[in-house]
């Protein structure tokens, strides 16, 4: 979305468009919890080893704002603008970013072989030769991704070796698979009876499973794949593996406000109007409102009317986006 135009939007939303009640600052602070509460029921699907600008570099800049990645010094990276073309360079560094004060995520500090030739803006995609996870004998655990939140299963599976085919056709039971896994806390090997990993006989309630190939070992063993929390997370496969490989498959990671879809903008503004109204709400906890000619007081009546604004604008983001079915049949 364009950060802008959301901003100018929702002041105007609110009835304030020159900010004599909700200050800029304020505007901000609701978009980015806002974009926060999307990306909770919408994820933002990313290759490993992809990202998008953090934040706008100018021509000449030799640095670089990513959020993705991981990123890798000696690999190529290209920055993918449709505007103003395609930019490749080498990675000779990377450090911790500083994230923008009053935004949402963490990105990496890169620094290229060269300096940019034009500028590009934040959200524009960032593209690795390559792109994707590389096993090494001997090592078990790896670096993902700062915003990793979790695997997409589909293409994880096929890459681990845990899928083995694709089906050139969709039936309902795959369909609602692949929507429920956004919702899933099961993990890899389990199912609805928890019944642990099948060694050739495949998962019950994973379609077309046909049980763990373990890359790193062979394919007799099963393979553990847990996520250490941390800045960045790691992945620890256990066993070690036992030889080199490369895995290319996609995760969740968080949205940046640029990432969010246009068509879904409506109901980041119905969150961010929520926010922002009970932000001002709550200035009136504590006032009373007196009534002429009666020795009577009562909290005020604003922050009331106040609270239920939010709490409507709440319901219409719950029905575009919480509730929305996954899934229309017939």
């Amino acid at each position: 979305m364009n950060v802008p135009n959301f901003t100018t939007q929702l002041a105007n939303s609110l009835g304030d468009p020159t900010n004599a009640t909700y200050s800029s600052t304020l505007l901000q602070t609701a978009m980015v919890i806002a974009v926060g509460s999307y990306g909770r029921w919408r994820k933002l699907e990313r290759q490993f080893g992809t990202g998008h600008i953090y934040e706008a570099v100018t021509a000449g800049a030799s640095t670089v704002l990513i959020a993705g990645g991981p990123w890798v010094v000696g690999q190529e990276i290209s920055v993918m603008d449709s505007y103003s073309g395609v930019e490749t360079f080498t990675v000779n560094a990377i450090a911790a970013g500083t994230p923008l004060t009053n935004w949402i995520g963490v990105p990496t500090l890169v620094t290229i072989s060269g300096i940019f030739a034009n500028n590009h803006a934040a959200g524009i995609f960032v593209n690795q030769t390559n792109a994707g996870l590389t096993l090494v004998a001997g090592q078990s655990n790896y670096f993902l991704a700062n915003d990793f939140s979790a695997f997409e299963n589909r293409s994880w599976d096929i890459a681990n070796g845990s899928r083995a085919w694709v089906k050139r056709q969709e039936s309902f039971y795959d369909g609602a698979y692949r929507m429920s896994d956004l919702l899933s806390g099961v993990g890899e090997g389990q199912s609805q009876t928890f019944g642990g990993i099948s060694t050739g006989n495949g998962y019950a309630g994973v379609p077309n499973a046909t049980g763990i190939t373990n890359i790193p070992q062979n394919a007799s063993t099963g393979t553990a794949y847990d996520i250490l929390a941390g800045n960045p997370p790691q992945l620890v496969i256990n066993p070690v593996p036992q030889s080199s490989a490369f895995l290319q498959f996609n995760y969740y990671g968080e949205h940046l406000p640029e990432t969010v879809p246009d068509a879904d903008v409506d109901a980041v503004i119905d969150a961010a109007t929520a926010v922002a109204v009970a932000a001002i709400a709550q200035g009136y906890g504590g006032i009373t409102d007196a009534q002429i000619g009666e020795d009577k007081f009562m909290y005020s009546v604003t922050m009331k009317t106040l609270v239920s604004i939010a709490d409507e604008a709440m319901k219409r983001f719950d029905v575009k986006i919480r509730k929305r079915p996954f899934m229309i049949t017939g």
